[in-house]
């Protein structure tokens, strides 16, 4: 169930970040992303990678596929939970 005010780990104690490590996914080389409690926006010009971002974050929770960058054999997702 959502929650209005961040994301609930367990022990009741609450998640106020979502740490991102993407490598050879989409278009994105390495980026490593830190998304705080509340409302984000992924925003930027035509062909930035927003995809291949929401397609990592996918990935991480569990979507059966993520595109490999071009060239690349092998490409990695991480998501960690920083609890307050």
């Amino acid at each position: 169930t959502p929650r209005r005010h961040g994301w609930r780990a367990r022990r009741g104690k609450r998640v106020t970040e979502l740490h991102l490590d993407v490598e050879n996914i989409g278009g994105i080389d390495s980026q490593q992303v830190t998304f705080e409690g509340g409302t984000t926006l992924i925003a930027g010009p035509n062909a930035s990678n927003k995809t291949s971002l929401l397609r990592a974050i996918a990935f991480g929770l569990g979507a059966d596929t993520a595109p490999l960058k071009s060239g690349s054999e092998r490409g990695a997702v991480r998501l960690r939970l920083g609890e307050r």
